[in-house]
């Protein structure tokens, strides 16, 4: 995985270049790019603003982002395909109840809808598995008017799961299997994870440690 972030597209196709040009013959059998844009004041192509609960302070990003035991962080991507055809004919009031939020002034639809996508993301207080969690999310919209579009959807978070958690109360997989209302009008088209090791970590690569200092690391 490389995640780049430039105001300029040109740079980062550029640095893509260089990345696929320092490859070693035969290492990677695909490669899939993805460019992301900003729309309108930070918002999903739906219209609605993404990321309201992402962590602001620095320190919060990083007691968020950065596992206390190795420095890391391990990363979950999903590229999500919107149905643009449902988001423009479907009822405002409808798609503010699936996602938990008013479209316009992104004010939290009080009380939280368990269908909803606040409902199913948000941890409650009644939640003591100790798996739910924050994470540093760098989604952005993506795509062509002609084409496919949606959300790329990108998060860096201290232990793989808090994804975990996420993603099973979207899937319904927890207890109350109840599914996320963005299902009715976006669907993930592929998800990966992966670790980021920190610094420490790849200068004992670079030693010729051959791993992270002795730890290994399955998700």
């Amino acid at each position: 995985l490389v995640h780049a972030v430039c105001d300029e597209r040109g740079k980062l196709f550029e640095l893509a270049q260089t990345v696929l040009n320092d490859m070693p013959k035969g290492a990677v059998q695909r490669v899939e790019e993805t460019y992301g844009f900003t729309y309108r004041d930070g918002r999903d192509l739906s219209g609605f603003v993404d990321g309201t609960a992402n962590p602001a302070d620095t320190t919060d990003r990083i007691v968020a982002a950065v596992s206390e035991t190795t420095g890391g962080s391990y990363v979950l991507t999903q590229r999500w395909l919107h149905d643009m055809k449902k988001i423009a004919t479907e009822n405002l009031k409808t798609m503010e109840a699936n996602v938990g939020r008013t479209r316009d002034t992104n004010v939290r639809i009080e009380p939280i809808a368990p269908t909803s996508h606040i409902g199913r993301v948000k941890r409650s207080a009644e939640d003591t598995s100790g798996t739910g969690g924050r994470m540093v999310r760098h989604s952005l919209p993506y795509g062509t008017a002609s084409g496919e579009c949606g959300l790329f959807f990108i998060a860096y978070a201290r232990s793989p799961h808090i994804f975990e958690w996420a993603l099973d109360r979207m899937t319904g997989l927890s207890h109350d299997h109840i599914e996320d209302g963005l299902f009715r009008f976006t669907r993930p088209l592929t998800g990966a994870y992966f670790y980021s090791p920190s610094r420490v970590e790849l200068e004992n690569i670079l030693r010729g440690g051959g791993g992270f200092g002795g730890r290994s690391f399955g998700l």
